[in-house]
């Protein structure tokens, strides 16, 4: 079975640099529960070279392809969204729905040019926070700041999710012109 273990450039992810063709994720958004991160980190869309708002910038993006299979994910945050989503993990927890929306640049050296290489075209993906055999989160938010990227001020977050029962897509892409579309969740009877 083919994976998903896309390691990706944090640096390059928040410091845009065209002669470097490292991989790079963008968290576009997130919702837990009824906590809506905001698009509070401004970016550079890689295939377009335009200035685009994001909730988070990841360093990793994990999946086994398969229509039932989490996906894991560890992304920065800014300061606010990571006390939000803190506060809400730690007291509210009675909602374990997600809404996200994600997307990882590749760089396609015969075209020249980055490409979406993996994405949910524009689609909010739904799923469920994972939770191990007790009950607990699969996943955790840092409490100090990273220091791999000195500025903006961010805090790593790390989450499993496991799709909603509906049938949702997608797009893993090889170069600009060869892609695939892949399900991920199961649409209940």
């Amino acid at each position: 079975m083919v994976k998903i273990n896309s390691s990706c450039n944090l640096l390059q992810g928040f410091n845009f640099n065209r002669n470097n063709q490292s991989c790079i994720m963008h968290v576009k958004s997130l919702t837990v529960g009824t906590v809506m991160l905001n698009p509070d980190f401004d970016v550079i869309d890689p295939t377009t070279g335009d200035t685009s708002a994001v909730v988070g910038v990841g360093s990793y993006l994990g999946w086994r392809q398969q229509k039932t299979s989490p996906l894991f994910m560890r992304f920065y945050a800014s300061h606010t969204n990571t006390a939000d989503l803190s506060s809400y993990v730690r007291h509210n927890m009675d909602n374990t729905s997600v809404s996200f929306e994600v997307e990882i640049f590749e760089y396609d050296p015969n075209a020249k040019q980055y490409f979406k290489a993996f994405h949910c075209d524009a689609q909010s993906m739904n799923g469920e926070i994972l939770c191990d055999s007790r009950g607990k989160l699969a996943g955790f938010i840092e409490k100090e700041p990273s220091t791999l990227v000195q500025s903006p001020l961010k805090y790593p977050i790390n989450f499993g999710f496991s799709p909603a029962p509906e049938e949702q897509l997608f797009i893993t892409q090889t170069s600009n012109t060869i892609k695939v579309c892949n399900r991920w969740g199961v649409k209940s009877a």
